[in-house]
Parts: C-alpha cells; sequence; structure tokens
C-alpha cells in the first residue's frame, strides 16, 4: 500500500501532498530522485521504504521527448534495467531523448541510434513506438499491461513471476478460462457420461443409435464431437484442424492440450459445446446450423463471456453476433470492413502492416501493404496497424468502416474509455482520435482464422518495397485466401 503512496508522488508532482514534500525533503530533485535524507519524519520513512520497487516497476513513456534525459532517466522499456548502458559522450549525456528525434518530424533517427548506441539499447529504443500527437513525457508502470500500478503486480515483481504448470488431464480442463457450463461439458465428454444415443441404448433406452447428424455412424461421444464429417468440417473452418484418429474423446482431449495453444483449446471446447448443443436443437426442434454458424458462435460466445468477466466491453460492442468470430463474415448491408493485422520481421528490425478492406457482399474493394522500421512488441504493432488503416481510411474519404482486428488486447482498449498510461495507451489514443475524426467507424474482433487474409498482405510487407496500394483488383498473391 505504501507503494500507491509513492506512485502518486510520482506521476501526480502537482498535487499539494507532492509540493509539500518536495519542498521539505527533495527540494531540487524530483521525486525519482529523492532520498530519505536526514531526521525524515515517520511518514516519510515508511514511503522511502517502497521508493525503490516503484521505481524498479516504473518507466517514461515519451511524448514529445523534451523532459527525458537520455542517460539518467530510467525510459526503455526493460523490466531488469530502464537506464541506457551505452557508453556516450558529454553532449549526449545531458541531452534529452528528443535530439534522437528526426528534425520536424515526430520520428526516431534509425540512423543516429544505430551509431550510437549498443545493441541491446539500440533494440529497445526502437521498440518504442510514438505517438502523432505532441504530448508531454509521463510515468508509466512497465510491471503490467495497464500502465498503472497495482499491488498485485508490485508483489508479482517483488518476488518474481512463478509459472503455473497445470497437473493431468483432469486440472486442465478445470483451468480453461471458458463459461463453467462448457467446462463441465467437458469432463463429461471426457468422462464418456453425455447422453448420446448409445450411452442411453446402455440405460435400456429404446432409440435408434446412429448419428442424427451425419447417420454415418454410432452417435459416441468421440463420433458426434471428432469424427463426424459435420464435426470435421467445423474443424477445419475453426482452423484448430483434424488431426489423427484416436480411440476415444478423453485420447483426442488430451493430445489437443499436448499439441495446441491455451486459445485453440479454448475455441476447441466451445465448438464442441456448439456441436452438442447443434445435435439438441436438431434432435428436439429439428433444427441444424452450418459449419461456419457453429464456429462463429463457439468464438462469439467465448468472447462474449470474456469480455462480461473482464468488464471492459460495452452491451452494445459485446451483442455483436460478428464479434469474435472465428470465420470471416461480410459486413452489415451500407458498411464497410476493413481488417487489418501486423507481422513482426524482428530479425531485418522492420514490422509490415496490413489491411484489406470489402464490402456487404465480400467483394474486394482495397488493401493496403506497408512496412515501417522498429523493432516493435506485436501488441504495439497491431495497434500502429490500425492506425495506419484508419489514416489510409481518412485519406479516401470513407466513412461506415468497420475495423477489424484479432488482437484483443488492442480490441479491448480501443473501445474502452480509459486508455493505459504506457506508449501502448498513447497510440490507442491517436487511433480513437483519428477515428473521431473520420465518423461512423466501428471497431470489432475476430480470431485470428477470420483475419488470414489481412494477416497475408502484412506477411507481404517483407518483400514489397514501400507503400502498396490495391484498389478494386487484388494482387493475384491474395485472390486465394479472400
Amino acid at each position: 500500500m505504501l507503494g500507491r503512496q509513492c506512485w502518486r508522488l510520482l506521476t501526480r508532482p502537482n498535487s499539494l501532498v507532492a509540493r509539500i514534500l518536495k519542498a521539505k525533503y527533495h527540494p531540487n530533485t524530483n521525486f525519482s530522485q529523492a532520498s530519505i535524507g536526514k531526521n525524515p519524519s515517520y511518514s516519510w520513512r515508511s514511503i522511502m521504504a517502497a521508493h525503490d520497487l516503484v521505481l524498479k516497476g516504473s518507466r517514461i513513456r515519451i511524448g514529445n521527448g523534451t523532459c527525458t534525459l537520455i542517460k539518467n532517466d530510467p525510459w526503455l522499456p526493460d523490466l531488469s534495467n530502464g537506464l541506457v548502458s551505452s557508453d556516450l559522450d558529454d553532449d549526449l549525456s545531458v541531452a534529452t531523448v528528443k535530439t534522437l528525434f528526426v528534425d520536424g518530424r515526430r520520428e526516431l533517427d534509425v540512423d543516429l541510434i544505430s551509431s550510437t548506441f549498443n545493441e541491446r539499447d539500440r533494440n529497445l529504443i526502437l521498440n518504442i513506438p510514438l505517438s502523432q500527437r505532441n504530448e508531454e513525457d509521463v510515468w508509466y508502470w512497465l510491471a503490467n499491461t495497464s500502465g498503472v500500478y497495482s499491488v498485485k503486480s508490485a508483489y508479482r515483481l517483488l518476488l518474481g513471476e512463478v509459472s503455473d504448470v497445470a497437473g493431468n488431464m483432469w486440472r486442465k480442463i478445470w483451468k480453461l478460462e471458458v463459461p463453467a457450463k462448457v467446462r463441465n461439458f467437458v469432463w463429461r465428454a471426457a468422462s464418456n457420461v453425455l447422453p448420446t444415443a448409445v450411452n442411453l441404448r446402455s440405460k435400456h433406452v429404446s432409440l435408434n443409435d446412429l448419428c442424427l447428424v451425419g447417420n454415418f455412424d454410432k452417435e459416441i461421444v468421440l463420433h458426434l464431437l471428432v469424427d463426424c464429417p459435420f464435426a470435421r468440417t467445423c474443424w477445419i473452418k475453426s482452423k484448430v484442424g483434424f488431426f489423427g484418429i484416436y480411440s476415444s474423446f478423453k485420447d483426442w482431449l488430451q493430445a489437443l492440450f499436448r499439441n495446441c495453444t491455451n486459445e485453440q483449446c479454448w475455441i476447441a471446447v466451445m465448438v464442441c459445446w456448439k456441436l452438442w448443443c447443434n445435435r439438441n436443437n436438431l434432435v428436439w426442434q429439428g433444427k441444424c446450423d452450418t459449419a461456419k454458424q457453429i464456429v462463429n458462435a463457439a468464438g462469439n460466445l467465448l468472447f462474449q463471456w470474456q469480455s462480461a468477466k473482464s468488464s471492459v466491453i460495452s452491451n452494445q460492442v459485446s451483442s455483436d453476433p460478428c464479434v469474435g468470430a472465428v470465420a470471416w463474415s461480410p459486413p452489415r448491408v451500407g458498411w464497410l470492413k476493413c481488417n487489418t493485422d501486423a507481422a513482426v520481421f524482428a530479425n531485418e528490425g522492420r514490422v509490415g502492416l496490413g489491411s484489406v478492406i470489402r464490402d456487404e457482399s465480400g467483394k474486394f474493394v482495397a488493401a493496403l501493404c506497408c512496412n515501417i522500421r522498429g523493432n516493435y512488441s506485436p501488441r504495439d504493432a497491431e495497434v500502429l496497424s490500425i492506425r495506419e488503416a484508419l489514416s489510409w481510411l481518412k485519406s479516401m474519404k470513407l466513412s461506415k468502416v468497420i475495423v477489424e482486428t484479432d488482437c484483443l488486447q488492442a480490441f479491448n482498449a480501443l473501445v474502452d474509455r480509459k486508455c493505459p498510461l504506457n506508449s501502448f495507451g498513447s497510440l490507442v489514443l491517436d487511433c480513437k482520435c483519428i477515428a473521431d475524426s473520420i465518423g461512423d467507424i466501428a471497431f470489432s474482433f475476430v480470431r485470428r482464422s477470420a483475419n488470414s487474409a489481412s494477416h497475408f498482405v502484412a506477411r507481404a510487407g517483407n518483400s514489397l518495397p514501400g507503400r502498396e496500394v490495391w484498389r478494386s483488383v487484388p494482387p493475384s498473391w491474395l485472390i486465394s485466401v479472400l
């Protein structure tokens, strides 16, 4: 809790308490350079006990660069050491970060940075995205994604991260980040206690034990959720894929946990749940959805649950049936959809940005591909791609556009009223300002499988020179993924 007081003194230097303490204990320095001094009060001694911990996790977000010293201020986004480690000449040692900008432009001078700093510092500096707005340098908390100090993140920083390795398959089921009813369903499926036709027959219920969806084989759990031709189509559309032949659903589930990422596992169990719901609808109502409807409904349900859990998405946005979709779907009538993505080429020190615009019928309208220099994080690169797409839309005077991304963190930040304090938040604010100036811009989130076209364009940024724009007719290498 003392860390909170330190954080307030660091980020609110003009508050009454901060000015009083400054006048008494560090009149000639700022709070980051303050010391306990002589004859401190009990309050000041207690605050300074947390001073080093707060500074360890705090960094300066570069705005206009006029208030941050290159050598002496912690502005590099590295949790182990935020200070520059390169040997600098006397002039640069006392210069501000603005010295590293290209004259008259809000852009880092890559040539100057490459010739001045060592490899570690150079990579960290080029990883810092700059806002297009003229804003002041501010402190942010590097130890969590929001950029705001919290007791939990400070405690974890103090003790170090401890990875939580899941135990056996049953523990992994209960640790799935999906609705509780879905976890319970998966446990029942793995335990083979779902009321399938075969299981009901074993309980002396008189009914046809063939699968109603495909009518090819007996309705056991593995066939219904995995092996049925209809289920296989769903798995292929979900991009989880159909992999291997297994003797039971439990074996298939173990292979899923072993071979897939966490997000793929979440999507997979949601598809299983929707396949079961579809089977029940067919039994009791005679209705059967298409494979595309099932995978999109699975993604949307997962997104709604994640949004409700985090409590950051508005009801209007989270109720959109296309949000969280697993397969691409066209926009509503009269609107366009612009999918955006970014590809980080770490070895080349570049980032590819791609955008693809399609209309309500799915027809190609335009595409943009460009690459920028810098070693940005994937999250920052995604927001840079959205900012570039919005600027492009504004230059073409297009409105009524749904901007769609597969980066959930970027989407959450774009639709939330608050912006993080870090560099990521600065880029998000850029996007919001451009969107407001255009008008009739909506943001949407989809799974990566529904964003393949823009991903393909972004990947092409590593081989295409400069900036490329296609209108009406897509390039030949993009047709196959549209």
